[in-house]
């Protein structure tokens, strides 16, 4: 699988790949304990997301039940990074939410719709709180 890899799709490195170099590799990795879930998270880029990931949990989940909540978020995020598009925001903070979510007893189906109701709650609040610079004007 390992030489399959190193060559398939226009990838050029040699298929030299051998099973004892395959279990050095396994030996050397290593790997964070991961729940299914938590797979379902986008990977942002640090910057992105570094604002979102100072609300606590607490915090995040009640935003996800109160509009007045959400935009004390959305607000924060935006004074934190003020040239943020509203994608960015709104990933960034759906991103830290879906963090907490990963880590509930839930299903990934109900997971994926509190994650839709997040974003679209993001949405207006993004609109209603005061416009530092923004890179997104629509």
């Amino acid at each position: 699988m390992a030489n399959y890899v190193r060559t398939a799709w226009n990838n050029n490195a040699s298929p030299n790949a051998t099973p004892a170099s395959v279990g050095d590799w396994r030996k050397n990795a290593t790997a964070a304990p991961v729940n299914a879930k938590s797979m379902l998270c986008p990977d942002l880029e640090k910057d992105v997301l570094e604002p979102a990931l100072k609300d606590d949990p607490a915090s995040l989940e009640q935003a996800a039940r109160e509009p007045s909540h959400m935009s004390a978020l959305v607000s924060a995020y935006k004074s934190a990074r003020p040239r943020s598009s509203k994608a960015e925001v709104i990933e960034g903070l759906s991103t830290a939410y879906c963090r907490v979510l990963a880590s509930q007893p839930i299903s990934e189906a109900r997971m994926n719709a509190q994650l839709a109701d997040f974003a679209q709650s993001a949405r207006p609040a993004w609109w209603a709180t005061p416009r530092a610079i923004s890179a997104d004007r629509g």
